[in-house]
């Protein structure tokens, strides 16, 4: 079977299985495990300070390490996802798909992400006047969001009370002025008499 693509390899005197020359050439020009360790360990730290930037030819590692090699590769693409996505979340994009990715990074940014959202709709009723809206879920920004709204809402009461007491003002000026109008009209009627 010496003609087929899928050749089983030759077992020589020893015992040991005889390799295709391209896989010699391939462990020839890969790593020792110990160097390609640290490599690994260094694309592991460079994908941690910045992961747009790390690199790594997997195919350059010990044979042992390339699985972990390539493994990193999808923990890059991962950090790479989570940096963007938090980067955009914290411009306040909350249009953005949340990640599909089922890794438990995303957890605490995919809550955020849906609190912030469901905060803007409370805002925007806040701004239409309903200030019964209460957050809960954000800590110490729950507390002063429900704070915040109390005050308006209390503000929002005084003003009116104020508006009312103007216009009622306004009405006791209106009715005053209504009568000096009638009693400078009446006032050329009178007779007035002075005693010489």
């Amino acid at each position: 079977m010496k003609g087929s693509e899928h050749m089983e390899p030759e077992v020589n005197q020893t015992g040991q299985r005889e390799r295709p020359p391209e896989e010699d050439r391939q462990e020839a020009q890969s790593l020792g495990v110990e160097e390609s360790c640290r490599r690994l360990s260094g694309y592991l730290e460079s994908i941690l300070d910045n992961a747009g930037e790390a690199g790594l030819d997997v195919e350059c590692l010990a044979p042992p390490c390339r699985e972990l090699g390539k493994a990193l590769r999808g923990f890059q693409a991962l950090a790479e996802e989570l940096v963007s996505y938090s980067t955009q979340l914290s411009k306040g994009d909350l249009s953005q798909a949340v990640p599909e990715s089922g890794s438990g990074l995303y957890s605490g940014l995919k809550n955020l992400h849906a609190n912030l959202k469901h905060l803007t709709w409370q805002a925007k009723q806040v701004t239409k006047g309903d200030y019964a809206q209460q957050v809960s879920h954000l800590g110490e920004f729950s507390e002063a969001f429900n704070v915040m709204t109390r005050q308006l809402k209390e503000r929002e009461a005084q003003l009116k009370a104020e508006k009312e007491s103007i216009a009622k003002q306004a009405d006791i000026l209106h009715s005053y002025n209504e009568l000096l109008l009638e009693l400078t009209r009446k006032q050329r009627e009178w007779i007035i008499i002075v005693d010489v």
